[in-house]
């Protein structure tokens, strides 16, 4: 998908229907993300708790679209694949993760975002029973959410995976009101 050039107007140009609603109404539909070819942006999360092994490294999957992906499915599928989001427009993106763990007090958590199988491009730890800034800890064992965002550049075909970790001793759930998104933000 291609993003919006604006065209440069000259003294003479007859401003016709159709030239204004390409460069006025279809690039603010497309800034929007309002037109089915508008901004790539998607958000995805969870409607059923996924169990994770202690002390491993686990894909995350994402079952449910709560803002639809702008590039259809071959963004992301809630069918197939659901682990993934692919790049179809190259550019900078605002990439954002948020975890939940159910309540347990032993332990660490960890979420990471990877890129192509292969390159870590952001990762946070935190202790069971801190608050999702990190900041202060409840002693009890309360449900501990975690928040990772970035700004990245990533090309054309590059496929994010969220991949989450704990020490909790025992599997741990990771609760259906996690959730994932990424945005396009600018051309790179």
């Amino acid at each position: 998908m291609a993003v919006p050039a604006l065209r440069t107007w000259v003294p003479g140009d007859l401003a016709t229907s159709t030239l204004l609603n390409a460069q006025i109404r279809d690039v603010v539909k497309y800034q929007m993300g309002t037109l089915a070819t508008g901004k790539p942006l998607g958000c995805f999360n969870k409607t059923a708790t996924q169990s994770i092994s202690n002390d491993t490294w686990e894909t995350v999957t994402w079952n449910q679209n709560i803002k639809a992906p702008t590039e259809g499915t071959s963004f992301h599928s809630i069918v197939s694949s659901t682990d993934l989001v692919t790049i179809q427009t190259a550019g900078l993106y605002d990439v954002r993760v948020q975890t939940y763990w159910a309540a347990d007090a032993d332990g660490r958590r960890a979420t990471r975002i990877q890129k192509n199988s292969a390159t870590i491009v952001h990762a946070g730890v935190n202790s069971a029973g801190c608050t999702p800034d990190g900041d202060a800890w409840t002693g009890n064992s309360s449900q501990t959410a975690y928040d990772l965002s970035m700004m990245t550049v990533l090309a054309a075909t590059d496929v994010l995976r969220v991949q989450v970790w704990h020490t909790a001793g025992a599997a741990l759930n990771l609760q259906a009101a996690s959730w994932f998104s990424v945005r396009w933000v600018a051309a790179s």
